[in-house]
């Protein structure tokens, strides 16, 4: 078996090891819950409280609470907060002494679903059996889970190769040869298959009812309906617009708006719908994806054109393509490159994050491979191709056509691992790092901006209060402004503060400690006169 096809056959071992090393979860996190995860009870509570880090959906899912026996609570429906973070449930009946599991299923504000349970007990307790556990939280959402990743995988992998061949070959306005034709149109078939049978997995971890999911068409329209669908559609259509310019009398502009349109419809979904600064996490998504697509999918387009014009016996025109190609796929590089870096810098924003997650870790696999092919990248651009661009000599050609068979194969392994990484949540989040916090609300009849940087438990805090008025302009005239610290998951405070009046609308406190990571509560409080104030309360998730 040749070095690179070794590389492809063992992506599929790649993808199956991080897959079954940890459930794939999602990207919202449970930060509280009332009652907290092992509380033992005294008296049963008449309802159950969970609070996530981003806003969240029950409209597939739910919330689901077993007795002892596993035997199910009735409960009421799940009603949502405001900002959608908070989700509470009524228990109904009556609630014996024992042991409950709350089973969570809710779907992220970046589409992806969410799955997890908290135990309480009421009175002495009952043991939690390990197997009951797993079969109340759906172990077999572990097989839709390694459907998710394989589907995203070839998404990724289809899209790239349909795109990026297609901009390669309107890039030297050569018209491809059949076999570089047959590889565009599978992979842009392939990808569109993958984004079509995408929809039925999505609904059947959303709802967690398995291949049922399939043929609940209400079910379906849900997932289609939170932007799902548009990124379906996007990436559907604009792969057929590639797969069908790849002819030779094809328009070359419909490959090229096609092969946008398909990596657009990556960026719609994931991440960077629920990553602050969202327009810029977005915006260097896209970028990243769009240079990957130029320079892998235009790596083995190349390769292929490249060995077309060999098989012609045209030395000349084979290394005219290497070396556009090669200029081309050096801009693209480090636009994925700096992209990139600032992706990862936002999921992740500390060390420990890097190293102690399954994001991180999973992270710093692909960071490895992209090293590998960023030296074989280097070594080709400075190295192989002034050779054979000055040489027709057959081992100088066989070297480059070795090293880029072995870049595509790493870049098949980079895709898998990124197939992988989308499906785990963020390391930041899941070490509970929130970074700073920013958040404008009404008051009275003006806006308040809430900054609390760097937003840590037990660190000294600063919270900065910028005041506007109706017209959008700097008020200046707020005066006698409060600040309300509470943790109502710990039944901590609240704590009354007065921040000063650093001039021209804007008021500081400094020195804030914020002695325990979760949800707090603050509320800021002016009194325009003796007998009137004003408030607005904003909940700031602090991290660790």
């Amino acid at each position: 078996m040749r070095p690179p096809r070794r590389l492809l056959a063992a992506t599929a071992g790649v993808v199956l090891a991080l897959c079954w090393a940890s459930p794939a979860s999602a990207h919202a996190v449970l930060v509280s819950s009332s009652p907290a995860d092992g509380e033992q009870l005294d008296r049963a509570p008449s309802a159950v409280t969970l609070a996530f880090n981003e806003g969240v959906s029950v409209d597939l899912g739910g919330i689901r609470v077993f007795g002892p026996g596993d035997i199910p609570v009735q409960t009421g429906q799940p009603v949502l907060s405001d900002d959608a973070m908070t989700v509470t449930v009524t228990l109904e009946g009556e609630i014996p002494d024992g042991t409950y599991v709350v089973s969570y299923r809710v779907q992220s504000s970046d589409t992806h679903p969410v799955r997890g349970a908290i135990v309480f007990s009421v009175g002495p307790g009952s043991p939690v059996d390990d197997v009951d556990l797993d079969a109340i939280l759906g172990s077999g959402d572990r097989w839709w889970e390694l459907a998710a990743v394989v589907a995203r995988w070839v998404i990724y992998t289809g899209t790239l190769i349909a795109s990026g061949g297609a901009w390669l070959a309107t890039a030297l306005r050569k018209a491809p040869d059949r076999r570089t034709v047959a590889v565009i149109r599978v992979g842009a078939i392939a990808g569109m298959l993958s984004a079509l049978l995408s929809i039925p997995i999505q609904a059947a971890l959303a709802t967690g009812t398995g291949f049922r999911a399939l043929f609940d068409s209400a079910v379906v329209s849900a997932v289609l309906g939170d932007g799902v669908g548009l990124a379906t559609a996007l990436s559907v259509v604009g792969l057929a617009l590639v797969g069908l310019s790849s002819g030779r009398r094809a328009p070359r502009i419909t490959g090229f708006v096609g092969g946008a349109m398909a990596c657009v419809a990556l960026v719609l979904t994931g991440h960077n719908r629920s990553t602050s600064p969202v327009a810029l996490v977005t915006a260097a998504d896209l970028l990243h994806v769009l240079a990957a697509a130029t320079w892998s999918g235009g790596l083995l387009a190349a390769l292929l054109l490249w060995q077309e014009r060999r098989r012609l016996d045209d030395p000349a025109g084979a290394a005219d393509i290497v070396d556009r190609f090669s200029m081309i796929a050096g801009f693209a590089l480090v636009a994925a490159v700096v992209a990139g870096g600032l992706l990862a810098w936002v999921e992740v924003r500390a060390w420990r994050a890097l190293t102690a997650t399954a994001y991180g870790w999973t992270l710093a696999v692909k960071l490895a491979l992209v090293a590998a092919i960023l030296s074989l990248a280097v070594y080709n651009r400075f190295r192989l191709v002034p050779a054979v661009r000055a040489s027709v000599d057959s081992a100088t050609w066989k070297q480059l056509r070795l090293t880029m068979r072995f870049e595509v194969g790493l870049v098949v392994l980079v895709l898998a691992v990124t197939a992988v990484l989308v499906n785990l949540t963020p390391a930041a989040s899941e070490a509970g790092i929130s970074g700073y916090y920013s958040a404008t609300v009404p008051i009275g009849d003006g806006e308040v901006n809430v900054v609390v940087d760097p937003n840590r438990a037990g660190d000294q805090n600063e919270v900065h209060l910028y005041f506007f008025d109706e017209n959008g302009r700097v008020d200046e005239g707020v005066s006698a402004v409060e600040l309300l610290f509470s943790l109502p998951s710990r039944d901590l405070g609240p704590i009354s503060r007065e921040p000063f009046d650093a001039g021209s609308g804007h008021y500081l406190l400094a020195g804030v400690d914020l002695p325990i990571p979760g949800d707090w509560e603050v509320e800021v409080i002016t009194r325009p006169s003796q007998f009137e104030d004003e408030r607005a309360t904003l909940r700031v998730p602090v991290g660790k």
